[in-house]
Formats: C-alpha cells, structure tokens, sequence
C-alpha cells in the first residue's frame, strides 16, 4: 500500500509536468494560427492575380476585334450605297464592337465593388518583425489621429509591389494593402486622407487596373486641374472649373 508522502509526489511531479506542457500548448495553437493565416493571403493573393489575368485577357481579345473592325469598315463603306444587306452587316459590326466593351465594364464594375473595403497606404511599411496591422493601426492612429478604430477591424494587411495608382515618384514608396471587415471603418480613413497632404504618405482606394489608366490619363491631361476617387468612382474638375 503507498504511503501518503508518495502520493503527494506523484501528485506534485503531475502539476510540475502540466507546467512544463503550457507553453508547448500555446507554441502549438500560435502557430496553427500563423499557417491559417498565411493560407488566407495566399488564397487572397491568387484570387488577385486570377482577377487580373482574365482583364488583361478581356483587353487582348478588345484590341484583336477592333484591329479586325478596322479592316473591315471601309468595306463596308464602300458596299453601303450598292446593297441594302450593307445596312444589316453594319449593324452587326457596331454590336460585335460594342457587346466586348460592355463586358469589359461590366467586369471591372464587379472586381472593383469586391474591392469595396481596400485601401491603400503609401509611404509605410512594418520595421522588422512587425505585424503590418498593428503599423497600419499605430499609422492611423498617430498620423491620421483616428481614435476610433483597432486593429479588431483590419480584416488583414500585407506589403505589395509598387502601385501604379499614382505619380511615378510615389510609386517608388513602399505600398501597403489593407482590408477592413466594414465598409464604414474604410470610409472612416478615406476621409481623413486631407491631413496627408504635404507629406510623403498618401492614402487611396484599391482601384482596379482598368481604373487607375484612367485615372493617369486625367492626370496627364491638360484639361483637367484635378482628380481622384471615391468608392471606385472617378471623379476630375477641369481646367475651365467643370467637374
């Protein structure tokens, strides 16, 4: 029969080794955590680029149909006055011509709406083992002075390639992508993007590739004063004042 002090050792050897396995069990749940992470910005990151391979596709195909067209119009013209099947065949050719670009609208229309909760920051990027929420929360609360907002509302936060969304100089700072879980929280930072200007940070909206060309050629326009975005709308105000 065992004696009451080797009961309490073998009971106090039990409590040691519940010691001794905590931090092995937390190791093991943190760094589950990290590899489901990773997986999601994965996922999220070929999803992008599955998103834009197909617009670059869509913008080959365009380009193909209208050099076709090109050939084929002043035929056309020149068979209008002779036969009355020129009218119908002109009508299909302005229909083959419009129904890809309509598409291609449409497309960009749904990749930007699923870009509704992005923003981009430019100018910032984590020291060295950082989290890049908690640089883009200490970046909105120290900069931007928002007081109401956590890093519990940035649904995930990575460092991309240079962005194309602004002037070649501000592409060569570092770009950070981040996604909120409300599409108020994005607004909420859209809308104090004012307070940057002069700086060397700037604070935009994830437009599509489509978006932002266009966006570049109002830039370069010498009709137009100004331009920018506002919930993947384009907006610009012209030399002469006319929005």
């Amino acid at each position: 029969m065992r004696t009451p002090k080797i009961k309490l050792f073998y009971f106090s050897f039990i409590l040691v080794l519940l010691q001794l396995c905590e931090p092995l069990v937390l190791f093991y749940f943190y760094f589950t955590f990290i590899l489901v992470l990773l997986q999601l910005c994965g996922a999220l990151n070929s999803k992008l680029a599955e998103v834009n391979s197909r617009i670059t596709a869509a913008e080959s195909r365009i380009l193909a149909i209208e050099e076709h067209l090109s050939q084929l119009t002043p035929v056309v013209n020149q068979t209008e006055s002779d036969t009355p099947i020129s009218t119908t065949l002109a009508a299909e050719l302005d229909a083959v011509h419009t129904e890809p670009h309509e598409s291609l609208l449409l497309s960009n229309d749904n990749e930007q709406y699923s870009r509704r909760n992005n923003l981009r920051i430019c100018g910032i990027k984590p020291e060295e083992g950082e989290n890049c929420r908690f640089t883009a929360i200490n970046f909105m609360k120290n900069t931007l002075r928002l007081a109401d907002i956590d890093i519990a509302d940035i649904e995930i936060a990575h460092m991309t390639a240079r962005s194309q969304q602004s002037s070649l100089a501000q592409q060569r700072r570092p770009t950070m992508l981040i996604r909120f879980y409300s599409r108020d929280k994005h607004d909420y930072v859209i809308r104090s993007r004012k307070l940057l200007k002069e700086t060397h940070y700037a604070v935009t909206e994830d437009l599509t590739n489509l978006n932002v060309k266009t966006m570049n050629r109002l830039r370069n326009s010498e009709y137009v004063r100004t331009t920018w975005s506002w919930n993947g709308k384009i907006f610009a105000i012209l030399t002469n004042g006319k929005k």
